[in-house]
């Protein structure tokens, strides 16, 4: 990860932070080029560490949803809000899987974005997580629908992270970010 102004203690701290989230967890420039992904990316892609930076991650994602993905990154980019959409990730036995992937913008004190942070998680394998659980368990936790439940997951996990990265960031003498 490069991140001008920010000294590698602190650098460390955020990649021992991303490897223990059970997600995959990314961070790209403004532009939206990818400078990091969390070692659970290359392994459920089964590609080699550091070969998906930049744009080559995109060559696991559907044909079908590279599209509709670009235009809603680009919808997101020029305005700097933060995006969520559902995409299939080829896995590593060459399936693909649906996954709810999530992206928010850090800004410095001025305003500007210094890159964006973000998870994607696997809603099938979270989907087998729930349908393994007690059907009462199931009801109680589904209202008002599996879909909800989902997104409000991610949502809180992606907020969490955001909230990490700014408070490790903080504690750099070199930089001062904050949550817009």
């Amino acid at each position: 990860m490069d991140l001008p102004h920010v000294n590698n203690d602190c650098l460390s701290r955020l990649a021992d932070i991303c490897e223990v989230i059970p997600e995959i967890v990314f961070f790209s420039r403004p532009d939206g080029y990818c400078e990091y992904l969390n070692s659970h990316f290359y392994d459920y892609t089964g590609m080699k560490v550091c070969s998906a930076e930049g744009g080559a991650w995109e060559q696991i994602v559907h044909p079908a949803d590279r599209e509709p993905n670009w235009q809603r990154w680009l919808l997101s980019k020029s305005r700097g809000k933060p995006y969520a959409l559902c995409n299939r990730l080829r896995r590593n036995n060459g399936r693909h899987q649906w996954f709810l992937s999530r992206s928010q913008p850090l800004r410095n004190s001025q305003g500007e974005i210094i890159f964006w942070v973000g998870i994607s998680s696997d809603m099938e394998g979270m989907a087998g997580d729930y349908r393994n659980r007690n059907t009462a368990e199931i009801r109680r936790l589904a209202w008002p629908s599996p879909e909800f439940l989902y997104a409000s997951e991610i949502a809180m996990r992606v907020n969490r992270l955001a909230t990490l990265f700014s408070e490790t960031l903080a504690q750099s003498d070199k930089s001062s970010i904050s949550r817009p």
